[in-house]
């Protein structure tokens, strides 16, 4: 006859394969989310664009850092160091908190002992004794709140060195955009007259321009006057152009074109960016070139 235990086998407490695995996709996901948040914030606040009006893809910030840990050698090998060193320090995380677990139980020992040697009188002592009689370092909800620590601890860590690799990436890669080694295409932007109060003419192109009529302004001049006149690309065939405009981002009906100097290595000034509105009747023509 069978027992009743083979009958009604017990139930593996420990989480499957496929639980496992979900949950490690889950936090691989918020992960990389994160990750690509903090690289487009970093990266367009040096453009002065807030990230949350773009309204881009949510599924374009998994790919973003794919860019951020392994975009080029140098990433590569700052992300590497960040393993190396999560590694031992994700160890000495945990082991403080474990030597403070530690510690905290001694004392609450300490504690037991001493309120078992008074008498039960007064209303605090009663309620140490019940405290005591209750033994919460024994239940249940704080043996999960132990492991509940240790992984916050390591997810704090790692959402810590994410952040870093994220915001050092974009900062470079922001820098790296307004110099000589842009990866933003060349831009060639034509439209109307009166369309936009900026613009060269295409008979007259390096003409300072004549503003056309019925144009308004508000706020300062001073960015207005610094780009009027310099729309253009200078310089020739055998002379290095000392502007040249690029497209920083298209989206939502908006260009976003930015003028960059090719002669200038280490620049920290970021350019003011023009902002122009896409035409719904066919009047305007951009061509986008990788070099100048």
């Amino acid at each position: 006859m069978a027992s009743p235990d083979s009958q009604h086998p017990q139930s593996n407490p420990e989480p499957t394969i496929l639980r496992r695995f979900a949950s490690l996709v889950g936090l691989l996901g918020a992960s990389l989310f994160f990750t690509g948040w903090i690289y487009r914030s970093v990266y367009f606040f040096h453009f002065n664009i807030e990230l949350t009006t773009l309204d881009l893809p949510v599924q374009s910030f998994f790919i973003v850092p794919i860019q951020v840990l392994f975009g080029d050698g140098r990433a590569i090998a700052r992300t590497l160091l960040a393993l190396i060193l999560m590694i031992p320090t994700l160890y000495l995380s945990l082991l403080g908190v474990r030597v403070f677990g530690d510690w905290f139980a001694s004392r609450y020992s300490s504690f037991q002992n001493w309120v078992k040697q008074k008498p039960s009188q007064g209303f605090w002592m009663r309620g140490y004794q019940l405290i005591i009689e209750f033994d919460p370092l024994n239940f249940d909800s704080i043996k999960f709140l132990s492991s509940l620590v240790d992984e916050s601890v390591i997810v704090a860590w790692v959402l810590i060195i994410l952040f870093h690799l994220a915001h050092s990436q974009g900062v470079a890669d922001a820098q790296r955009d307004i110099g000589p080694h842009s990866t933003l295409p060349v831009v060639t932007f034509i439209t109307p007259e009166n369309r936009i109060p900026l613009g060269s003419f295409l008979d007259k192109p390096f003409d300072k321009q004549q503003i056309s009529p019925g144009f308004r302004v508000f706020g300062t001049l001073k960015p207005f006057d610094s780009l009027l006149g310099s729309e253009v690309t200078d310089g020739t065939d055998t002379q290095e152009p000392t502007r040249v405009w690029r497209l920083l981002l298209e989206r939502d009906g908006w260009i976003y074109l930015i003028p960059t100097d090719p002669t200038m290595e280490n620049q920290t000034e970021f350019p003011p960016v023009v902002v122009v509105q896409k035409s719904m009747y066919g009047d305007q023509m951009m061509i986008l070139s990788p070099t100048f």
